[in-house]
């Protein structure tokens, strides 16, 4: 069944002279649009539809979705959602840790931050780090980053831990951050829980 989520967006309407802009006009405007969820570790979550779906470029990788940048001067971001099996692919704090271990040096203005809450009854675990990053995936660039940011939730799904990365420049993930805050705490289970 296809969740609706209602979208506010800002249109500007400006008028053009000479090349430069004259003025402008904003208008908000209310629009609902079909989200198809996608399932793994028995659990259902929706991507946002600003997000184009990719192949995804290793096999580890269950989906793969490409993060638009709020500023053309700077790279899309990629989130991408990893499984790994029942019981397998370690413990939460070995992949934060893992995660935190990709950055050569950490912004020390923006500090490592993670917490966890529960969400539909599934715990949810989430990080974000900022500063020169340097991937340890297989087969990925291993070319220093420098001003680049990883947000990073993992769910204790009921067949598995799912992991969900968005990484890019800082100026991407901090701006794509509400929206991937809003997927991650909007996840459920796939299957109900049976009741005594």
């Amino acid at each position: 069944m296809n969740r609706f989520r209602r979208v506010w967006a800002a249109f500007f309407i400006a008028a053009c002279s000479g090349g430069l802009f004259a003025g402008a006009a904003a208008a908000s405007v209310k629009v609902e649009v079909p989200i198809p969820p996608r399932a793994a570790a028995g659990v259902i979550f929706y991507a946002p539809t600003a997000w184009n779906e990719q192949k995804p470029d290793s096999r580890l990788k269950l989906f793969q979705f490409e993060v638009p940048s709020p500023d053309p001067a700077f790279q899309n971001g990629q989130m991408e959602v990893l499984y790994f099996g029942p019981n397998k692919g370690g413990t939460v704090q070995s992949h934060v840790d893992r995660w935190k271990a990709e950055f050569t040096e950490t912004d020390r203005g923006f500090p490592p931050v993670s917490d966890m809450r529960t969400v539909n009854g599934l715990r949810v675990t989430t990080v974000q780090i900022e500063g020169i990053y340097q991937s340890t995936m297989p087969g990925a660039d291993r070319l220093p980053k420098k001003d680049w940011a990883v947000a990073g939730a993992i769910v204790e799904g009921p067949e598995g831990l799912l992991f969900f990365k968005m990484s890019g420049p800082v100026v991407t993930v901090r701006s794509a951050r509400p929206v991937f805050d809003m997927m991650t705490s909007n996840i459920r289970r796939e299957k109900p829980v049976p009741q005594p």
